[in-house]
């Protein structure tokens, strides 16, 4: 039974889910939980959820044994709650590895959700993140340099196989409601040490660099999280003109080679042929790690200029023939 006044969280997870399950297979959820505050909220609120979305609920946790035994003791509480809450619940395990990097850690943990998901036909992998996650990567993204997607930050959903979709139901949920629903409904949660250790970036920006911008100006969050909606608009709109554009200007493609109308190239504003580069490269999967906006942006002007051929990273080259654009990747083999 749902409580007769229900929380904002159980809210807006609610309207998140009644959308995305609209889309998929089933209703099976594999939930990704850590046991802190942020994942236990949302198992919790899932929980609450079951009976009305028809949702069935596994719980997955992933072991990175990097913190002296304490990754263990969150173990046995995930585990021991979701034997409360009478939830199956899967445990992975990380081989002990010294101090993996970050990237490197949600990498392991992804592969983890994404095989149990998969082994479990669950539709569904459903993770904590929230509004004050969205702000961190915003701005994660900006130090490190970034373009329209970086500060769309973390998407609602995902596709990470044929038939497996990674949900963040709670990006506009704020840490403050978090912490307020867990002593709505009297239930601890696990307090993760190595979220003080400053030798991760995130925990810098959390700690030091957004306390500076509340200085400053107390709605600097809520101002990131607006900036991200109005980019992921704007961005959704670009990719739409960008589709259109491919349909119109390929002459032809495949693995290795495309041909390009470039009359039609030249007609339309640098922005959007930046962007059909992006999903040309991302479409036939050529590496894009070491491809800067310094590259698109020659790309864009060798449309226009009186250049013939212009060499890029993982041996692209781009030349005019005639009335064409070639794009062409030399075999890596031989």
């Amino acid at each position: 039974m749902l409580p007769s006044i229900m929380h904002s969280i159980v809210k807006k997870l609610q309207e998140v889910l009644e959308l995305q399950l609209s889309e998929v297979p089933n209703h099976r959820i594999i939930a990704g939980v850590s046991g802190g505050a942020d994942s236990v909220a949302l198992l919790r609120a899932l929980r609450s959820l079951q009976d009305e979305l028809q949702l069935e609920v596994c719980v997955a946790h992933f072991d990175h044994q990097t913190r002296n035994g304490q990754s263990g003791e969150e173990a046995k509480s995930v585990e021991a709650l979701s034997k409360q809450l009478q939830l199956p619940c899967f445990l992975g395990k990380a081989c002990a590895n010294g101090n993996p990097s970050e990237e490197a850690m949600r990498e392991l943990r992804l592969r983890f959700l994404i095989e149990t998901a998969s082994e479990n036909q669950a539709a569904l992998i459903c993770l904590a993140h929230h509004a004050d996650d969205q702000a961190e990567t915003i701005l994660h993204h900006l130090i490190r340099g970034t373009g329209l997607q970086g500060m769309m930050g973390i998407p609602t959903s995902r596709s990470v196989s044929d038939n497996i979709t990674l949900l963040h139901p709670m990006l506009k949920v704020r840490k403050s409601e978090i912490l307020d629903y867990l002593v709505s409904i009297n239930q601890t949660f696990c307090v993760d040490e190595s979220n003080q250790d400053f030798r991760y970036t995130r925990n810098r920006i959390r700690h030091q660099l957004i306390p500076l911008l509340n200085d400053l100006n107390p709605q600097s969050e809520t101002h990131l999280l607006q900036l991200s909606q109005q980019v992921t608009e704007t961005y959704d709109y670009l990719q739409l003109n960008t589709e259109k554009l491919f349909q119109e200007c390929v002459i032809s493609i495949d693995s290795d080679l495309v041909r390009l109308h470039a009359k039609l190239l030249q007609e339309v504003p640098a922005l959007i042929v930046r962007e059909l580069f992006r999903f040309i490269w991302s479409k036939l999967q050529w590496p894009r790690k070491k491809m800067t906006f310094s590259h698109w942006e020659k790309l864009a002007q060798f449309v226009r200029n009186d250049q013939t051929q212009i060499d890029f990273p993982a041996a692209i080259t781009a030349r005019k023939r005639g009335e064409m654009i070639v794009l062409e990747r030399k075999s890596q083999h031989g």
